[in-house]
């Protein structure tokens, strides 16, 4: 949708407000591009995108940038096996 590279994890709140534009009424394209890259969370993808925006709004922020891990994996590596939280290398993205 915004021509990314595969690794860039961030979206800037103008990019947020125009993909919740786009999503409100999608169109066959925005249908097609979620199904082909969301199609587990097709029901939950405008839900979270509304709270994100939520929150990016009630503090300011204007670059959002997502982990590379879960809340999951982060708990395991940070209670479980003693590692740093900042340490993210060891990290596999889930897919």
């Amino acid at each position: 949708m915004f021509d990314r590279p595969a690794g860039d994890r961030s979206l800037d709140r103008d990019e947020l407000k125009e993909m919740l534009q786009r999503l409100k009424k999608p169109g066959k394209d925005e249908l097609r591009l979620l199904l082909k890259t969301v199609p587990d969370r097709i029901h939950t993808i405008i839900p979270g995108l509304l709270a994100l925006d939520t929150i990016s709004r009630a503090y300011g922020a204007q670059t959002i940038t997502a982990s590379a891990c879960g809340v999951r994996e982060g708990y395991l590596l940070a209670r479980v096996l003693g590692e740093p939280l900042e340490d993210q290398s060891k990290i596999t993205p889930s897919t």
